[in-house]
């Protein structure tokens, strides 16, 4: 994220399909991304969660992920752009409870 926060612009959405925290500080990737930018803008968030497992989405079998961010234009941004007949994702501005919500669209 350092490497690259010189050359991103205030318009690009993040989105992360990466689970559980950094190990040394506790902070998610939400609050990693947020703490390298903050000193040139507000980062726009998504995360990204399952349950799913890739293999069985790119053969087109039935799956459903939950798109979370603080501002649900952005996540609904991303459930537009990744949404297709068999791949639904559910747009909601739980970004810390994510994995619980899309724990409970598998049953």
């Amino acid at each position: 994220m350092e490497q690259i926060a010189g050359e991103v612009s205030p318009d690009v959405i993040f989105v992360s399909a990466a689970k559980g925290i950094e190990t040394t500080t506790g902070l998610r990737v939400s609050e990693i991304t947020e703490e390298v930018l903050k000193g040139r803008f507000v980062p726009r968030f998504v995360c990204l969660s399952g349950p799913s497992f890739a293999r069985e989405a790119a053969m087109g079998h039935p799956t459903a992920v939950a798109a979370a961010s603080c501002d649900i234009s952005c996540a609904r941004v991303i459930q537009g752009e990744l949404s297709s007949p068999t791949f639904r994702v559910y747009a909601n501005t739980d970004l810390v409870g994510t994995r619980g919500f899309a724990g409970l669209l598998r049953t």
